[in-house]
């Protein structure tokens, strides 16, 4: 008998249940190479990103008999290949890490023969490894990738924790830093003793020394006291005496070490005693009177030693008081010292470190 003809409506389901099965194998193909095309892509986008440590190895000539050395060169890349080992804290801007292996033989081993893994990291050695070659090449192989990995492993504690003891250094620093200062006064005290003489307006002229203490901030600034005894003449009357205490407030320049400036003013009191004169201030017989001086202190210092600071300098200034008188020769004559005090000072002075 003569199958009955299909009619076209059956052919066509035929058709779809067949093509459905294939199609949804198709879409499993292209879903699970998409997934992989993208896993490849992310990994090697991983790769470079993190591109890892520079490495090098190097296998002593006599070495080589004892080892694989394509192994251990692949082997100890993979050992190291997760390790991240950070640059050098010290080193500001960082450098790349380039870790170096030397593979050589062992030196002062035993009988049994030994080879030294060393780990290098530009120039510096960082730790080393003994290995044992008893028990063949991949073995010994696998046994200097580990000693690799050790070595790499503590490399990156110690920078760890350098880089941790840096950063609390750099936070202490700026604790400290942020801190209000207390204000403290840094003083010293000296004592100068200085040789000196005047000038005085009207032909009086005068030289002696002094004792002189002060009290010194680091700051510059200054103020002393002092006590001075000079002796000198005047025209017409036999010699000039003058006894005097001052008040002096200056500041001091320090130039560099060891050397420095001075500017004051100096303001006396004093007592002057004209000998030979037949009267003093109009007084008839008298022959001592007071007087006073202002001055402006011009000085160089310069240290001698841990102790010792030499000063020298110009005294300007006037003479508060004149000092009028009568001699005995000339009792109808007037005569007066007054006016301008030019003078000038050398100076030794006690002065612990600190102040030059």
């Amino acid at each position: 008998m003569t199958p009955a003809p299909r009619s076209p409506k059956a052919e066509t389901l035929a058709f779809r249940s067949l093509s459905i099965p294939r199609l949804h194998l198709r879409l499993r193909s292209s879903c699970l190479i998409l997934a992989l095309a993208v896993g490849a892509t992310t990994l090697s986008g991983q790769a470079l990103a993190n591109p890892g440590p520079g490495l090098a190895i190097e296998i002593a000539s006599a070495s080589e008999d004892e080892v694989d050395a394509k192994l251990v060169r692949r082997l100890i890349a993979i050992e190291i290949a997760d390790v991240d080992v950070p640059p050098d804290p010290a080193n500001d801007p960082p450098l790349e890490v380039v870790l170096f292996f030397r593979v050589v033989p062992a030196e002062n081993a035993a009988s049994v023969k030994m080879l030294s893994v060393e780990l290098w990291e530009r120039g510096e050695l960082h730790g080393t490894r003994r290995v044992s070659t008893s028990e063949g090449k991949r073995l010994t192989a696998r046994r200097i990738a580990q000693a690799s990995a050790q070595l790499v492993l503590g490399l990156r504690k110690r920078r760890l924790a350098e880089a941790r003891r840096l950063r609390r250094d750099a936070a202490r620093a700026a604790a400290e830093a942020a801190k209000p200062k207390p204000h403290t006064l840094l003083a010293r005290l000296t004592l100068d003793v200085p040789a000196q003489g005047a000038w005085i307006s009207g032909g009086g002229w005068l030289g002696g020394i002094g004792l002189g203490p002060s009290l010194r901030l680091d700051s510059g600034p200054r103020i002393g006291a002092g006590l001075s005894l000079m002796a000198g003449g005047a025209p017409e009357i036999d010699g000039l005496r003058y006894f005097e205490f001052s008040v002096s407030p200056g500041y001091d320049f320090k130039l560099s070490q060891g050397l420095g400036l001075g500017l004051g003013v100096t303001l006396g009191a004093g007592v002057a005693q004209l000998q030979g004169a037949e009267s003093v201030a109009g007084e008839a017989g008298q022959t001592t009177t007071w007087t006073g001086r202002a001055v402006v202190d011009f000085s160089v210092d310069t240290r001698l030693s841990d102790t010792l600071v030499l000063s020298f300098g110009p005294q300007v200034g006037v003479l508060l008081r004149p000092l009028n008188y009568r001699s005995a020769s000339a009792p109808d004559v007037d005569s007066k010292l007054s006016g301008a005090w030019l003078g000038g000072q050398l100076s030794l002075r006690v002065d612990p470190p600190g102040g030059l």
